[in-house]
């Protein structure tokens, strides 16, 4: 259970007295103060609370609320109105992504929640968008928006925030626009460069609503280096495509039909197809299977789309798909594979590479987060690469994420990290968990 920094707690009591927009950079914890809000809030006013989020992230949002509130009742909205009429409003947490609360708005309506959260917020930044009107119908006494970008290239687009949350003081977005926004007109007659009048008037007006921190500005509290565990749900095609090879029957055998290397290697293989195919299918030639990694990784890169990022997989294939699904501008994979960029890897904010051939010799430094597709047993591999961005001469703090596909072997990974198994003794955790009947020591 993680305990509120004193940038986290001055942002909890702000938002518990009002209505917040928490712009504050990525990796300094807006999931955290967004949650100690509705705890607050449940408490006093003993309704539920709402997080609307992407859909890739549901499992995280989940997973988070459990670690931090281990006796609330928390659920994940399903496709059924009866449920959502019936049982929502007796859950303490109730966490639905965009495409569903735009689909069920109506039943969502009637219900009065503690505490709305809005994960990625700009993505109601279009204010007459399905999504937005569906979220503005709700009812709450306290709402939280989330996002590191509340605006992009025109500063207008942050109104669609602004009149969710105080729907009185940001009623026009017309006189909005007039007020704070001025632009050119190009060859065609197209408002273009989009630009504040007066910036100084625009951040007195978002002072009452709006806490945006850098990591410069809180760097004192934070640790060096902040680990993530993202929960992947597979889809249904790459799961039945998981399932298919965990439950080939080559791997019947004994240690009296092979010798112990000869087992070990079989047991091996089949670990390794599963690893794969919970990364990226591809990689195993099932083209038409698509990777739910790959999938959360460009929404991520399209909701953060300023960070710099290393993204990092021990396969060359999914290197390669990763690289040319985001348009990377490096790809790193050791020897003639290696991409060379445009211009010097410091000027790169998008690099792709494979976990051993950037492991060593790199100096990524003004990378701010690195994201992992899947990872090495090795925690010396694990180390090395880490260090490419965790330099000794940092300034800012640095972000890692590790995508974890769930009920998958994904999971026997992380605990031989955690518990540095050697391979011998991942093997013998993987062969117990080929037993009917018997759970995982991984998943216990």
């Amino acid at each position: 259970m993680l305990k509120p920094r004193n940038y986290q707690q001055k942002a909890i009591d702000f938002g518990i007295e009002h209505n917040l927009l928490l712009s504050d950079q990525m990796g300094l914890g807006k999931s955290l103060v967004a949650l100690e809000i509705a705890k607050a809030m449940f408490s006093k006013l003993n309704a539920p609370a709402l997080i609307i989020a992407p859909k890739g992230i549901r499992l995280q949002w989940q997973s988070f609320v459990l670690e931090q509130d281990s006796y609330a009742c928390v659920a994940l909205a399903v496709d059924d109105p009866f449920w959502l009429r019936h049982t929502a409003p007796k859950v303490d947490y109730l966490i639905i992504h965009y495409e569903a609360l735009i689909k069920h708005q109506a039943i969502l309506a009637k219900q009065t929640f503690s505490t709305i959260i809005v994960d990625e917020a700009h993505r109601i930044k279009n204010r007459k968008a399905l999504r937005s009107i569906a979220i503005k119908s709700l009812k709450s006494f306290r709402k939280i928006a989330l996002t590191g970008t509340p605006f992009d290239r025109n500063p207008a687009e942050i109104w669609s925030i602004l009149h969710w949350l105080d729907r009185k003081a940001f009623s026009s977005y017309w006189r909005f626009f007039e007020e704070h926004i001025t632009f050119d007109v190009d060859y065609l007659g197209y408002k273009t460069n989009f630009r504040l009048k007066s910036p100084q008037t625009f951040a007195a007006m978002l002072k009452p609503y709006m806490l945006r921190r850098t990591k410069k500005m809180v760097m004192p509290e934070l640790p060096p280096l902040q680990i993530t565990h993202i929960p992947i749900e597979l889809g249904f095609t790459q799961r039945t495509a998981y399932n298919a090879i965990k439950h080939v029957k080559d791997l019947e055998v004994s240690f009296e039909d092979l010798s112990e290397p000869m087992f070990i290697r079989h047991a091996l293989t089949k670990l390794v197809r599963l690893l794969q195919c919970a990364s990226d299918p591809h990689g195993l030639d099932l083209i038409r299977v698509p990777s739910a990694k790959l999938e959360w990784l460009q929404d991520w890169l399209a909701d953060n789309p300023h960070e710099s990022v290393l993204i990092f997989s021990r396969y060359r294939r999914t290197a390669e798909r990763a690289a040319k699904a985001i348009g990377a501008d490096a790809l790193i994979m050791g020897g003639s594979s290696t991409r060379e960029p445009p211009r010097p890897l410091v000027e790169c904010r998008r690099i792709v590479a494979t976990i051993a051939a950037a492991g060593e010799g790199y100096d990524l430094g003004h990378i701010s987060t690195a994201i992992y597709i899947d990872c090495e047993w090795s925690s010396i591999l694990m180390s090395q690469s880490q260090e490419r961005i965790d330099r000794g001469s940092n300034t800012t703090a640095k972000n890692v994420i590790i995508l974890e596909a769930v009920n998958t072997v994904d999971e026997l990974v992380r605990l031989a990290l955690e518990q540095k198994l050697n391979v011998k003794q991942m093997i013998d955790v993987f062969m117990e968990s080929e037993q009917p009947h018997v759970i995982p020591n991984f998943i216990r």
